[in-house]
């Protein structure tokens, strides 16, 4: 699926004595990692193509080994694999993509596939047959079509598209991978009508757990977006921009206020900045805009 998982280092530790109990086949221990660890994986989807085959029927044959063996010890409660959630859980895991420049993280709290408190694992059932069964509740042309990570790819063209309706409370945005030291700008393109913007709820964080409310320097400004080129297929679509000039925040998300009766359509979330540099790279000027936003301004412009 063209993902990474994060795994820690505690993890691999317990990994490695269950190594010890001779449970696992020599060569082919990443097969039975993640699910010895009995853990929802925190993963990152990538922006290579997705691939539906990535499993060769080896892997899959020792990734049900690996599922019957969790099972039966779970059953006779052993102790051998830990029970307890690690936190933050599966429901908690808002990050889904690295922006293609790898400058942030694109955030949503809306999951594109279905919960997975919805199918029971039953170990008599072939991992094939699990997916045909998967498969066939979920459509996996759309994701595969429109990933997360059309978002922050930097093509107008390419868009995540949600698989539901907006509901109060849902949210997109962007983990900056660091504090921010000066005042930012914000694009955000979308397939959405008007009413869109005027549900939203601009906010930051310093840890992505505490959010609050913020006024931009100036209203988000919405307009139809011109693609400039009418031979292309493209859909009429919404551009806002708006500037935040708090500075020292990590986490910048738009949260709709009301349910809404379309889905999200995201043709692109990113952020900028005017940044002038001596021959070293060092900052030389902070400037401020019109509206008396600081920036710093970029010599190339």
């Amino acid at each position: 699926m063209g993902s990474g998982t994060f795994v820690s280092k505690a993890n691999v530790n317990k990994f490695s004595k269950l190594l010890e109990l001779d449970l696992v086949q020599n060569g082919f221990s990443d097969a039975y990692f993640l699910t010895y660890m009995n853990q929802v994986p925190y993963q990152l989807e990538g922006h290579g193509s997705t691939d539906q085959y990535a499993l060769s029927d080896d892997e899959k044959v020792h990734m049900h080994k690996g599922l019957v063996t969790l099972y039966h010890s779970l059953q006779h409660k052993n102790d051998i694999f830990p029970t307890n959630e690690e936190q933050p859980n599966m429901y908690k895991h808002d990050a889904r993509t690295a922006c293609r420049d790898d400058r942030c993280l694109f955030l949503t709290n809306v999951e594109a596939f279905p919960d997975v408190r919805l199918f029971s694992y039953n170990p008599s059932i072939s991992v094939d047959d699990s997916e045909r069964i998967h498969t066939d509740y979920f459509d996996q042309n759309k994701f595969i079509s429109h990933p997360y990570s059309s978002a922050v790819d930097g093509d107008d063209k390419s868009a995540w598209k949600g698989p539901h309706n907006i509901k109060a409370g849902d949210y997109i945005g962007l983990d900056m991978l660091r504090p921010m030291p000066i005042a930012l700008n914000y694009r955000v393109l979308t397939q959405h009508p008007y009413a869109y913007r005027r549900t939203l709820s601009v906010q930051i964080s310093n840890d992505g757990v505490d959010w609050t409310e913020v006024r931009t320097a100036a209203p988000i400004a919405c307009h139809a977006f011109d693609t400039k080129d009418a031979q292309e297929n493209v859909p009429d679509l919404l551009e806002c921009r708006f500037s935040i000039k708090e500075t020292r925040y990590r986490f910048m998300r738009l949260e709709s206020k009301r349910d809404l009766n379309f889905g999200f359509k995201v043709y692109d979330i990113s952020f900028s900045a005017k940044a002038k540099r001596d021959v070293n790279g060092q900052l030389l000027e902070i400037v401020a805009d019109e509206d008396g936003v600081f920036f710093v301004e970029d010599k190339d412009e």
